[in-house]
């Protein structure tokens, strides 16, 4: 009798191993069908964000730029991007031309951006004023460490 019992769980063992087994699976190579080439591993997305001209609404643009221009400073190229203007015809700057940025600093999760006086010609009124400073706000914010934006102009002497 004990014969079949223990012939019963070593059936039973070896059944469950098998089922063990099987549903773990072999892992499987896949080979990808086009080589990726260091140049595409750099790639990242960013989004800017601009106004609309049509509904004068903040709109973002995504652009595919190198990783390692974020390397040194990311919040100065995210803002010199948003400098240059948007791609898209739709949209309008937010930094007018000949503003310049300063510098930026990260103090706990505080972005402070001093800007050069040529960025309080951007404001018409003061719709357009929150309107660009939220356009600012709303792309530097997206970094997970910036919970909020202080901007800071800075007079020229000369």
């Amino acid at each position: 009798m004990q014969k079949w019992v223990i012939m019963i769980v070593v059936i039973i063992v070896i059944i469950g191993g098998i089922w063990i087994a099987s549903s773990v699976g072999i892992e499987t190579e896949y080979i990808p069908e086009i080589e990726i080439d260091g140049k595409n591993m750099r790639k990242t997305m960013i989004s800017l964000y601009f106004i609309n001209k049509e509904t004068s609404e903040i709109e973002k643009e995504t652009r595919l730029i190198d990783s390692k221009e974020l390397l040194k400073n990311p919040y100065d190229k995210v803002l010199e991007l948003l400098a240059s203007g948007p791609q898209s015809e739709n949209l309008i700057r937010v930094i007018p031309n000949g503003a310049k940025i300063i510098s930026t600093e990260l103090n706990n999760d505080v972005l402070t951006i001093c800007m050069s006086s040529e960025f309080l010609k951007a404001f018409e009124d003061e719709n357009s004023k929150d309107m660009i400073i939220s356009a600012i706000s709303k792309t530097v914010s997206e970094f997970k460490e910036i919970n909020s934006v202080n901007i800071k102009i800075q007079e020229n002497n000369g």
